[in-house]
Protein backbone atom coordinates (compact mmCIF):
# COMPACT_ATOMS: atom_id res chain seq x y z
CA UNK A 1 0.00 0.00 0.00
CA UNK A 2 1.62 3.46 -1.05
CA UNK A 3 1.15 6.34 0.95
CA UNK A 4 -1.66 8.10 -0.93
CA UNK A 5 -3.30 5.16 -0.49
CA UNK A 6 -3.01 4.99 3.03
CA UNK A 7 -3.97 8.72 3.98
CA UNK A 8 -7.06 7.90 1.92
CA UNK A 9 -8.26 4.94 3.30
CA UNK A 10 -7.60 6.60 7.34
CA UNK A 11 -9.34 9.80 5.81
CA UNK A 12 -12.49 8.01 4.86
CA UNK A 13 -12.51 5.74 7.86
CA UNK A 14 -12.45 8.57 10.03
CA UNK A 15 -15.45 10.78 8.26
CA UNK A 16 -17.68 10.20 11.79
CA UNK A 17 -15.21 12.83 13.34
CA UNK A 18 -14.98 16.44 12.55
CA UNK A 19 -12.42 17.57 9.91
CA UNK A 20 -10.29 19.46 11.60
CA UNK A 21 -9.96 16.60 14.59
CA UNK A 22 -9.87 14.26 11.25
CA UNK A 23 -7.37 16.48 9.63
CA UNK A 24 -4.98 16.60 12.74
CA UNK A 25 -4.50 12.44 12.39
CA UNK A 26 -4.13 12.90 9.11
CA UNK A 27 -0.90 15.25 9.45
CA UNK A 28 0.25 12.68 12.25
CA UNK A 29 0.33 10.16 10.71
CA UNK A 30 1.89 12.08 7.65
CA UNK A 31 4.37 13.18 10.18
CA UNK A 32 5.13 9.67 11.17
CA UNK A 33 5.62 8.20 7.83
CA UNK A 34 8.30 11.24 6.62
CA UNK A 35 10.54 10.66 9.94
CA UNK A 36 10.55 7.02 8.83
CA UNK A 37 11.28 7.49 5.42
CA UNK A 38 13.92 10.19 6.91
CA UNK A 39 15.63 7.03 8.59
CA UNK A 40 15.90 5.39 5.45
CA UNK A 41 12.76 3.54 5.22
CA UNK A 42 10.78 2.76 1.84
CA UNK A 43 7.14 3.77 1.52
CA UNK A 44 5.77 0.20 1.62
CA UNK A 45 7.91 -0.95 4.68
CA UNK A 46 6.59 2.28 6.56
CA UNK A 47 2.91 1.24 5.56
CA UNK A 48 3.80 -1.86 7.13
CA UNK A 49 5.41 -0.64 10.35
CA UNK A 50 2.18 1.66 11.13
CA UNK A 51 -0.30 -0.91 10.45
CA UNK A 52 -3.64 -1.11 8.65
CA UNK A 53 -5.35 2.11 8.11
CA UNK A 54 -9.17 0.77 8.23
CA UNK A 55 -8.11 -0.95 12.40
CA UNK A 56 -6.26 2.56 13.23
CA UNK A 57 -9.39 4.91 12.28
CA UNK A 58 -11.52 1.98 14.32
CA UNK A 59 -9.07 2.56 17.59
CA UNK A 60 -9.34 6.50 17.25
CA UNK A 61 -13.05 6.26 16.54
CA UNK A 62 -13.69 4.07 19.77
CA UNK A 63 -11.61 6.82 21.63
CA UNK A 64 -13.58 9.33 20.74
CA UNK A 65 -17.23 10.80 21.70
CA UNK A 66 -18.97 8.30 19.56
CA UNK A 67 -21.50 6.41 20.23
CA UNK A 68 -22.12 2.96 17.90
CA UNK A 69 -25.34 2.40 17.29
CA UNK A 70 -27.23 -0.08 14.70
CA UNK A 71 -29.85 1.76 13.16
CA UNK A 72 -32.39 -0.08 11.42
CA UNK A 73 -32.68 0.74 7.94
CA UNK A 74 -36.13 0.85 6.97
CA UNK A 75 -35.74 2.83 3.34
CA UNK A 76 -38.22 4.87 3.56
CA UNK A 77 -38.03 8.57 4.92
CA UNK A 78 -42.04 8.09 5.87
CA UNK A 79 -42.04 5.05 7.95
CA UNK A 80 -38.79 6.34 10.17
CA UNK A 81 -40.54 9.40 10.65
CA UNK A 82 -43.62 7.33 11.61
CA UNK A 83 -41.77 5.56 13.62
CA UNK A 84 -39.90 8.59 15.23
CA UNK A 85 -43.84 10.20 16.39
CA UNK A 86 -45.05 6.75 17.66
CA UNK A 87 -41.79 6.25 19.97
CA UNK A 88 -42.10 9.86 20.85
CA UNK A 89 -44.49 9.12 24.16
CA UNK A 90 -41.80 6.90 25.52
CA UNK A 91 -38.46 8.70 24.12
CA UNK A 92 -40.35 12.31 24.98
CA UNK A 93 -40.87 11.49 29.00
CA UNK A 94 -37.70 9.73 29.65
CA UNK A 95 -36.22 13.00 27.56
CA UNK A 96 -38.25 15.87 29.74
CA UNK A 97 -37.49 13.43 33.14
CA UNK A 98 -34.09 13.62 32.76
CA UNK A 99 -34.28 17.21 32.13
CA UNK A 100 -36.51 18.08 35.22
CA UNK A 101 -33.90 15.71 37.04
CA UNK A 102 -30.82 17.65 36.29
CA UNK A 103 -32.88 21.23 36.58
CA UNK A 104 -33.80 19.95 40.46
CA UNK A 105 -30.97 19.35 40.83
CA UNK A 106 -29.28 22.42 40.28
CA UNK A 107 -31.96 24.31 41.96
CA UNK A 108 -31.15 22.25 45.30
CA UNK A 109 -27.60 22.80 44.76
CA UNK A 110 -28.22 26.75 44.59
CA UNK A 111 -30.61 26.82 47.45
CA UNK A 112 -27.47 26.73 49.49
CA UNK A 113 -25.72 29.82 48.67
CA UNK A 114 -29.18 31.29 48.56
CA UNK A 115 -29.67 30.43 52.24
CA UNK A 116 -26.61 31.66 53.34
CA UNK A 117 -27.25 34.70 51.40
CA UNK A 118 -30.93 35.18 52.94
CA UNK A 119 -29.32 34.60 57.06
CA UNK A 120 -26.73 37.32 55.60
CA UNK A 121 -29.22 39.76 55.01
CA UNK A 122 -31.48 38.62 58.31
CA UNK A 123 -28.32 39.06 60.61
CA UNK A 124 -27.78 42.24 59.28
CA UNK A 125 -30.84 43.49 59.80
CA UNK A 126 -31.10 42.20 63.15
CA UNK A 127 -27.95 43.20 64.13
CA UNK A 128 -28.63 47.18 62.52
CA UNK A 129 -32.18 46.97 64.26
CA UNK A 130 -30.62 46.46 67.66
CA UNK A 131 -27.69 48.46 67.51
CA UNK A 132 -30.39 51.34 66.78
CA UNK A 133 -32.45 50.36 69.90
CA UNK A 134 -30.32 50.12 72.29
CA UNK A 135 -29.78 53.53 73.91
CA UNK A 136 -33.92 53.13 74.06
CA UNK A 137 -32.97 50.10 75.65
CA UNK A 138 -30.14 51.61 77.97
CA UNK A 139 -32.22 54.44 78.85
CA UNK A 140 -34.59 51.93 80.82
CA UNK A 141 -31.92 49.10 82.02
CA UNK A 142 -27.95 49.76 81.54
CA UNK A 143 -27.13 45.87 81.76
CA UNK A 144 -29.71 44.79 79.12
CA UNK A 145 -28.69 47.42 76.54
CA UNK A 146 -24.83 46.60 77.06
CA UNK A 147 -26.03 43.32 75.92
CA UNK A 148 -28.49 44.09 73.40
CA UNK A 149 -25.50 46.16 71.53
CA UNK A 150 -23.38 43.18 71.90
CA UNK A 151 -25.68 41.06 70.22
CA UNK A 152 -26.13 44.19 67.43
CA UNK A 153 -22.13 43.78 66.98
CA UNK A 154 -22.06 40.06 67.15
CA UNK A 155 -24.99 39.65 64.35
CA UNK A 156 -23.69 42.17 61.98
CA UNK A 157 -20.27 40.08 61.97
CA UNK A 158 -21.88 37.27 61.50
CA UNK A 159 -23.96 38.84 58.18
CA UNK A 160 -20.54 39.43 56.69
CA UNK A 161 -18.91 35.76 57.70
CA UNK A 162 -22.34 34.61 56.27
CA UNK A 163 -22.16 36.76 52.88
CA UNK A 164 -18.27 36.20 52.47
CA UNK A 165 -19.65 32.42 52.39
CA UNK A 166 -21.96 33.25 49.91
CA UNK A 167 -19.95 34.73 47.45
CA UNK A 168 -17.93 31.88 47.43
CA UNK A 169 -20.03 29.57 47.40
CA UNK A 170 -21.52 31.36 44.27
CA UNK A 171 -18.03 31.15 42.57
CA UNK A 172 -17.91 27.35 43.27
CA UNK A 173 -21.15 26.63 42.46
CA UNK A 174 -20.99 28.55 39.16
CA UNK A 175 -17.98 26.66 38.07
CA UNK A 176 -19.47 23.55 39.31
CA UNK A 177 -23.27 24.62 36.43
CA UNK A 178 -20.63 25.71 33.91
CA UNK A 179 -19.12 22.42 34.09
CA UNK A 180 -22.07 20.53 34.49
CA UNK A 181 -23.64 22.11 31.62
CA UNK A 182 -20.76 21.96 29.34
CA UNK A 183 -20.59 18.40 29.62
CA UNK A 184 -24.54 17.75 29.05
CA UNK A 185 -23.97 19.12 26.09
CA UNK A 186 -20.99 17.26 24.57
CA UNK A 187 -23.46 14.75 25.66
CA UNK A 188 -26.08 15.94 23.46
CA UNK A 189 -23.11 16.72 20.47
CA UNK A 190 -22.39 13.29 20.17
CA UNK A 191 -21.58 11.91 16.70
CA UNK A 192 -24.41 8.88 15.88
CA UNK A 193 -21.76 6.21 13.64
CA UNK A 194 -23.91 4.05 11.46
CA UNK A 195 -22.82 0.82 11.76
Amino acid sequence: MSRVEFIEILNFELGAIKKIEREKFITYYEEIIDDYMENGFEEEEVIDKIGNPKIIAKNILSEQDTVNIKVPLTNSKVINMILLIIGFPLWGSLLFAGLMLILSGLILVWCIPFTTGVGALAFFAAGLYSIVATPFMMADVLSVGVVQLGVGIGSIGVSFLLAMATMYLCKEFRFFTKELSSRLLKLFNRKVVQL
